[in-house]
């Protein structure tokens, strides 16, 4: 920002300062209302306003807004464009904020082409090795990651590792980002020795250039928390993300809601070690946080409240499991919509509790027919999950189908009774 404007520089720093703590409603206000003065003090086409503009593109995104923040992105790439004082570097942080957009609306055809782009510019800009450039290097890898390419997705990993060890001198911290993303396309191939070998090189470095209380560090830990959990090693898995979860704690503090998603990851280990009510505990905190930060109308939770729904029907707490169970659904619906193949597990899961703990078969029907429309959409994506939905729905349909039958003998037989009844009058 422009140090000759003191007033607009406190309104960007307070919130700037309330994005970092977390407070992305807040934030997003206080920039909205930096805009606003920018604008009629300074100008709709200056620096300041396209550097504002994606600064509440960004706020909207950290919420999950995305469909939002795409068209801010758009003007503040326009702006930037049109500016002769802009950079190349600020041209290009630009563009990739909207290859950022693209990738997390599932736009993956436009992210790669834009981030390609980008790739090449900074190679030429800044060099093989530098920080952006291994930035959107990974990014493109994480979208092969994405739509299932991994061969291509390690093979740029591994272009970028080879990179940043022939560097002189080597760039520890670097290094460590380019072991960890090259883990992750082991890890999902199976290749879990040299997963493991892989995330162990990563976190040596991790510890040497941040110390445990470090958000690279957290990542990097729970990421060795999935390998071993993938792997069946259940026990050594929560010890790493509970290692995960302090560390983030350290780095960011314990209401951030980055820390969300490592105290979800550990609430479904304790689930699976039958510690429940530890994992109901993380998962009611996830939910209180998530809250806090982006209002209780947040959708991007909807995952959370599923979970919480599970735990809450494994304790017995049958009510709070069906509301609970409501809530994630509603949230779904809103984050993802009825043809995301996701969706369909919170309808048959919402289905299940009203069809097997309430009796409630005739709600419980359309929810497991909705749920089967929607998983043979993708039917090569899983069979095993389409039979199981089946069979939930038969199983719902042969309850309804025995209690009209035997309400069909009922009224018959009511029926018979009456009319013997007036035959003897």
């Amino acid at each position: 920002m422009e140090e000759t404007n003191p007033t607009l520089q406190k309104m960007t720093d307070e919130a700037l300062k309330n994005f970092e703590q977390g407070r992305f409603q807040r934030a997003q206000k206080l920039y909205e209302q930096a805009l606003s003065y920018c604008q009629s003090t300074i100008g709709k086409e200056c620096l300041d306003a396209c550097v504002i503009l994606s600064n509440i593109a960004s706020t909207l995104s950290a919420q999950k807004r995305y469909e939002e923040s795409l068209p801010l992105y758009l003007e503040a790439n326009r702006i930037c464009g049109n500016l002769i004082e802009s950079s190349d570097a600020e041209k290009l942080t630009a563009l990739t904020h909207i290859a950022d957009t693209y990738a997390k609306t599932e736009r993956f055809e436009e992210a790669l082409a834009l981030y390609e782009k980008i790739r090449k510019a900074r190679e030429t800009l800044l060099g093989l090795t530098h920080h952006d450039t291994l930035s959107v290097i990974y990014d493109i890898g994480n979208i092969y990651f994405q739509i299932g390419r991994y061969s291509l997705g390690e093979d740029l990993c591994r272009s970028a590792l080879a990179n940043c060890q022939n560097c002189s001198p080597v760039n520890t911290t670097e290094l460590g980002r380019s072991f960890d993303n090259l883990s992750r396309f082991f890890l999902q191939q199976g290749r879990y020795e040299e997963a493991d070998s892989t995330l162990k090189q990563a976190l040596t470095l991790r510890l040497e250039a941040y110390g445990e209380s470090h958000l690279a560090t957290a990542v990097t830990l729970c990421n060795m928390a999935a390998l071993y959990q993938t792997a069946g090693r259940l026990p050594e898995a929560i010890l790493y993300q509970e290692r995960a979860v302090a560390s983030c704690e350290g780095a960011l503090g314990t209401q951030h809601p980055t820390l969300c998603k490592f105290l979800v990851s550990l609430a479904v280990m304790y689930q699976d070690s039958n510690r429940r009510t530890e994992a109901k505990v993380l998962g009611e905190r996830a939910i209180e946080i998530d809250t806090q930060s982006y209002g209780k109308d947040y959708a991007g939770s909807a995952s959370t409240y599923l979970l919480l729904a599970t735990l809450y029907e494994q304790i017995g707490q049958v009510d709070k499991a069906v509301f609970t169970a409501q809530v994630a659904l509603e949230k779904q619906l809103r984050f993802r919509g009825e043809t995301a193949p996701e969706t369909a597990a919170y309808l048959n899961y919402s289905g299940c509790l009203l069809n097997n703990l309430y009796g409630e078969h005739e709600l419980a029907l359309p929810l497991f027919e909705r749920a089967i429309a929607i998983r043979l959409q993708f039917a090569s994506d899983d069979i095993e999950t389409i039979e199981q939905y089946q069979s939930n729905l038969q199983t719902c349909q042969n309850i309804i189908a025995h209690e009209n039958f035997f309400s069909r003998c009922f009224r018959k037989n009511r029926l018979q009774q009456r009319r013997r009844h007036q035959s003897k009058q």
